[in-house]
């Protein structure tokens, strides 16, 4: 099911997503900008946003997690279809997904680097560390930002 936003709650989430992708926000002053104008400047970046927008969809999905332990994996618990070994940050997602996929749950970046078994095709699924820490998670219905 896809959700439709509002330009604002578009903007306001983009901003959020800049701002957690990059460590430090330098605030730019219209002196480094080389003389351009700041409604020029202003214009640029509504652009950059609107292309940025056309490439990602936002969709209400399960979101589930595991653990390395061979009872939710196969018998390579380490190990994601991608050939990677598991590490913090990578999720199991449906097979029309590629691998490298980035998507947005909450405040966090992961990247599509595992899938889930064809009977849970439509959910996504968090790596973590500990079994324990798995189970704090649970199964929970959450937006999901794909980046396309």
């Amino acid at each position: 099911m896809q959700i439709i936003l509002t330009i604002g709650g578009i903007i306001g989430i983009v901003v959020m997503m800049i701002a957690l992708a990059q460590p430090r926000i330098h605030e730019i002053s219209f002196v480094e900008l080389n003389g351009i104008s700041r409604r020029t400047f202003e214009r640029e970046i509504d652009l950059q946003l609107e292309r940025m927008w056309q490439r990602i969809r936002v969709v209400q999905a399960t979101v589930t997690a595991y653990s390395s332990t061979t009872d939710q994996t196969d018998r390579t618990p380490f190990e994601m279809a991608n050939g990677q070994l598991v590490h913090d940050g990578a999720i199991a997602c449906p097979r029309r997904y590629p691998f490298g996929t980035t998507v947005y749950i909450g405040a966090k970046r992961y990247t599509c680097t595992d899938r889930m078994s064809r009977r849970y095709d439509d959910r996504f699924d968090i790596w973590f560390p500990t079994r324990s820490a798995a189970l704090v998670w649970g199964k929970q219905e959450r937006t999901v930002f794909i980046a396309q």
